[in-house]
């Protein structure tokens, strides 16, 4: 017999098959079921899992627990797919269970008398049926051991299903299984249920001994008195709950049973601020909480008590739930925190701490809070080590603490100048109230007053030591934003990693090392830690994956993160989701995108989005309408600030630089100097774009035949080395003296330039360059991989978003001049088909071409030459 192995087994049972057959006839059921059973034997093939029965479903074998859940979620989605194609209602039942299994082979007489040719055989298989059975239409239940085995592939999980969730059922007894277990769901946003499973007579959920049947409270009193000893030093050594590490917990609402207004709000804010400090315990966010709320149709501002409290934790995932509560008791004020159990409701323990007057209220909040923290199996040395007294890490003064909890709350409706206000009433009570300045400038800098901004930043460093660790390492990394990028990025991956469920500093290294750099495959697996349920900005967390995915050329899996940020808020300019279907040449998708979105109401955030009415003309040839539509905008862009009105004329030099003119000539010159000037004000932020667009204005001159102009950009970047040394824009002045050593006819000397960049992830720009450069060394075939990179990597060209995406524009017209440069050099070498091929894709793609002066005549002489050269051969 061979020895056990630890599987995973799948068992799968379509739900009404037979009514179906009757529904629809034999010969329709026929062919579906076939289809059905193709499709689901290429995912079973795709996830390397083993077929060993069929019926209505299948019982599958796998050898990972991540390669079933993934199959079970991949089936229920092909089961949509065909109810939509063939419009009927197909629906499965799945259950998954881990454990030691025999596998083993029938004999060949046996498989020729119609046993199957292998089986399985284990407790596994049962209670695998048991949970199929369990399961509602739809619903894919699996154990709790292979939850516990499958948590750490949490974020595998989400990156390959978006609308991933985990659900837990509580506890089920199975016919025939020795000990009832915990039984979980799981299944993607939307589609499945989500539902609490039935009892049935062979699956029914286990209820604590108190709820039982009268009949065992006799058997129940003969163990009671053995067993309290043992119950009582259980329970007053250990926690009820099996929490582990960096588990989540939720936090209710603060009953105040005191007179004392102060404390509403105040308390709250400072356990949450108590609780964060520790590095075991993950608090979920207030805004998650709400968000669950509105998910439930509940009222945002609904009371979370021991029942609502209960289910949000049960949906969020999270291990334990806590009331708090203040009340003056004999004259002293009470702070208790109840830790409550979410599947049962029942107070697992409860922590209390006494003191004496409103003033001893905060010591009271740090004493419970550390005793819960040692009750949740934190170590002391780790309480020791990363817990700070409430006054000296937020404020000792109850009113600013109150100021300050309302003015968050404010902030996350995006009120934002209530919130400025209460933030300015917390620093009038307390004049060094760090976390009220590091709140006024976030405003400020959102709302591009980068001058206001950096004065609040100023004074939060100032008064750091008034700060946690984690929020002292987060202002660190967020005062990067007003220096060197690359700076920027190190703090934020470092915060990722101390503080790994900490969503915000997933979100910025995401960002800033897509911006700041090209790591966008690192930066997307940022991103996609950063979509998780609990994150409170969850929708601009799904807008930035979906911007990644684009410049990453993933383009199903760009849209689909759009359609997560549109469902939770947007969290992004309109135009951005449009690109990612102008990238597929889907321009009918992008302009009704467009056409239905409504405005921001921010001007600052709708005049970019006007980019689109550029990009649409250009994306189809029209160079004329794409030049005109910048120059029109740009005037009202500058009425906003001089920074959006660059962005537009950028925009319009970017044009010129493909049909050079005297007018053109001197809008790159003005450009220019605006740049230099306000990279020598160093006003904010805006110094590092301001870099890297003089480089990149420098690479415009060196292309128009301009070389003094672009000498020029380099010799600032000389000038002002620290505003150049972080990785794009190093990228990009190495592009310029790539096209200098062109225009100077050394082929070599651009091909040194370029090799660095393009060992790792160049900019867009770097292949065009690659491209003449081959071209010019008389290499045709390495020129021609060029233009292909360049015409099938237009989510690059779209998605480049480094320095308010000042490429972009240029990238956007290169991905189909490509196939115009393709056509000359397949000509140059013989090959008329692959020049015909490519001329053909062109007229394709910009059927206005043929009317545009800046490419007509090359394109038609293009056309003579590859027919001329056809009746020759001929």
């Amino acid at each position: 017999m061979p020895a056990p192995a630890l599987r995973t087994l799948v068992v799968c049972d379509l739900v009404d098959s037979t009514a179906l057959v009757e529904r629809i006839g034999d010969a329709r059921a026929l062919a579906l079921f076939r289809r059905h059973d193709r499709a689901a034997r290429d995912l079973i093939a795709k996830r390397r899992g083993q077929e060993i029965d069929k019926t209505d479903g299948f019982l599958l074998l796998f050898d990972r627990p991540i390669e079933a859940l993934a199959f079970a979620l991949e089936y229920q989605r092909l089961l949509r797919e065909l109810s939509r194609d063939e419009q009927v209602a197909l629906k499965a039942r799945v259950g998954v269970h881990v454990g030691e299994v025999v596998v083993f082979e029938n004999a060949d007489d046996d498989v020729s008398r119609g046993a199957k040719r292998v089986e399985v055989e284990g407790l596994v298989k049962p209670v695998a049926a048991r949970l199929m059975g369990l399961a509602l239409p739809g619903q894919v239940l699996v154990s709790g051991v292979l939850f516990g085995l499958t948590q750490r592939a949490d974020p595998e999980l989400r990156a390959a299903f978006p609308g991933f969730v985990w659900k837990s059922h509580g506890r089920y007894a199975f016919k025939g299984v020795p000990a009832p277990m915990q039984v979980y769901e799981i299944g993607e946003r939307p589609g499945a249920p989500m539902l609490k499973p039935v009892s049935t007579d062979k699956a029914w959920r286990a209820r604590p001994l108190w709820l039982r049947p009268r009949a065992l409270l006799a058997e129940l009193a003969v163990i009671v008195f053995a067993s309290a000893v043992v119950l009582y030093v259980m329970t007053r050594t250990e926690p009820a709950i099996a929490f582990a590490e960096r588990d989540w917990v939720v936090l209710g609402h603060l009953r105040n049973l005191t007179s004392e207004p102060v404390f509403d709000g105040s308390l709250e804010t400072a356990l949450r601020i108590s609780l964060d400090q520790s590095r075991h315990v993950n608090l979920v966010p207030e805004l998650s909480t709400r968000r669950t709320l509105a998910r439930m149709r509940r009222p945002e501002d609904a009371v979370v008590d021991r029942e609502l409290g209960s289910e949000i934790a049960v949906r969020e995932g999270a291990r334990a739930l806590i009331l708090p509560t203040i009340a003056e008791v004999g004259g002293r004020l009470r702070v208790s925190l109840e830790v409550v159990d979410p599947a049962t409701q029942a107070t697992v323990y409860a922590e209390t701490a006494d003191g004496t007057g409103l003033d001893s209220a905060l010591e009271s909040v740090d004493t419970v809070a550390e005793r819960l923290r040692a009750r949740l199996g934190e170590a002391t040395a780790s309480i020791e080590r990363d817990s700070a007294p409430l006054p000296q890490v937020t404020t000792a003064n109850l009113d600013a603490l109150r100021a300050y909890a309302l003015a968050v709350q404010q902030q996350a409706r995006s009120r934002f100048d209530e919130a400025i206000a209460l933030y300015r009433r917390a620093l009038e009570l307390d004049p060094e109230f760090a976390l009220a300045e590091m709140g006024l400038a976030r405003i400020h800098f959102n709302a591009d007053q980068f001058a206001e901004s950096r004065v609040y930043l100023d004074r939060a460093l100032a008064h750091r030591a008034r700060l946690t660790a984690r929020d002292r390492a987060y202002l660190d990394a967020w005062r990067h934003n007003f220096g060197n990028p690359a700076d920027a990025i190190r703090q934020w991956r470092l915060m990722s990693q101390m503080y790994p469920d900490y969503f915000g500093a997933h979100y910025n290294y995401a960002y800033h090392a897509s911006r700041a750099d090209t790591r966008y495959a690192e930066a997307l697996e940022a991103a996609v830690r950063a979509t998780d349920e609990r994150n409170s900005f969850i929708a601009s967390a799904w807008y930035l994956r979906g911007a990644l995915a684009l410049v990453l050329d993933r383009h199903d899996d760009a849209r689909s993160a759009f359609e997560h940020a549109i469902a939770n808020g947007v969290g992004g300019t309109v135009l951005q989701i449009a690109l990612a279907h102008a990238a597929r040449r889907d321009w009918s998708a992008a302009d009704r995108h467009m056409s239905t979105a409504d405005p921001s109401g921010l001007s600052a955030v709708d005049v970019f989005d006007r980019r689109g009415e550029i990009l649409r003309a250009l994306d189809h040839g029209d160079l004329a309408s794409a030049r005109a539509a910048a120059l029109r905008i740009a005037p009202e862009a500058a009425a906003i600030s001089t920074l959006h009105g660059d962005v537009f004329e950028t925009s319009a030099v970017s044009l010129d630089a493909l049909a050079p003119s005297d007018a053109g000539s001197a809008r790159l010159e003005a450009l220019l100097d605006r740049q230099l000037a306000a990279l020598a004000r160093r006003d904010g932020p805006g110094s590092s774009d301001a870099a890297f667009a003089i480089a990149y204005l420098g690479y415009l001159a060196a292309r128009s035949d301009r070389p003094m102009l672009a000498r020029r950009a380099l010799a600032s970047a000389a000038a002002s080395p620290t505003d150049f040394a972080y990785p794009n824009a190093e990228r990009m002045l190495a592009i310029v003296r790539a096209q200098l050593a062109l225009a100077d006819g050394d082929a070599d000397a651009a091909h040194r330039h370029l090799a660095p960049q393009l060992r790792g992830e160049p900019l867009y720009l770097a292949h065009r360059v690659s491209l003449e450069a081959w071209a010019a060394a008389g290499d045709a075939k390495r020129a021609l991989e060029e233009a292909a990179w360049l015409v099938s990597h237009r989510g690059r060209a779209y998605g480049e978003t480094v320095a308010l995406a000042a490429p972009v524009t240029l990238n956007v017209a290169e991905a189909t001049l490509a196939h115009l440069r393709a056509a000359e050099l397949a000509l140059a070498i013989g090959d008329r088909e692959r020049a015909s091929s490519e001329l053909a894709e062109f007229d394709r793609a910009w059927p206005a071409a043929k009317t545009e002066p800046a490419w007509s005549d090359r394109r038609e002489s293009l056309r003579a030459r590859v027919a001329g050269s056809g009746t020759a051969a001929r």
